[in-house]
């Protein structure tokens, strides 16, 4: 994981408490990944030189937990605070791209790994399942207004966001 290409996600959505420990959430959230062996710390990829970028939409239904909620009360106004964790299901679009001198080249097409020209493989899809888990901070302000930062991690069925998995095509 390389920290400083982590970009940050954007997202909407309902959540609904069925009681003060559980809720359910869904959401729609969209990221922009992108990547370059040339910026690898393993200096082995760096002949590869392969690099991409991706635009991903993700529709998920999550359950969250509330682990400890604390108040601050000042002399102006009460705060509330929450931990939290979350877990659940999610579906997910991408196109991985490559940039090809002035433009970005979408990548499925290319079948750059023989994906549908090697006998029995087929393209890979660009739908696929996402497990999301991860937990955050939560700050109440008024009636049911909330400001949040939390860190996700996406468990995926597919190996092939970047275009790149582990066979070569000659």
């Amino acid at each position: 994981m390389d920290l400083s290409a982590t970009k940050p996600c954007l997202g909407a959505g309902i959540r609904q408490n069925f009681n003060q420990l559980l809720a359910l959430r869904t959401g729609l959230s969209y990221v922009y990944l992108e990547q370059s062996d040339a910026n690898s710390f393993s200096t082995s990829r760096h002949p590869r030189n392969l690099s991409f970028r991706t635009h991903i939409l993700e529709a998920s239904a999550l359950i969250e937990f509330r682990v400890a909620k604390f108040n601050l009360n000042t002399k102006k106004r009460r705060s509330s605070w929450e931990y939290y964790v979350f877990g659940g299901l999610g579906g997910f679009y991408y196109s991985p791209q490559a940039k090809y001198k002035t433009r970005y080249v979408s990548l499925r097409p290319l079948t750059t790994e023989g994906q549908g020209l090697k006998p029995r493989t087929k393209p890979y899809s660009l739908v696929d399942i996402a497990i999301p888990i991860g937990g955050g901070l939560r700050y109440g302000y008024g009636f049911g207004n909330t400001v949040y930062v939390e860190m996700g991690y996406r468990a995926t069925n597919t190996d092939y966001i970047d275009d790149v998995s582990t066979s070569y095509y000659s």
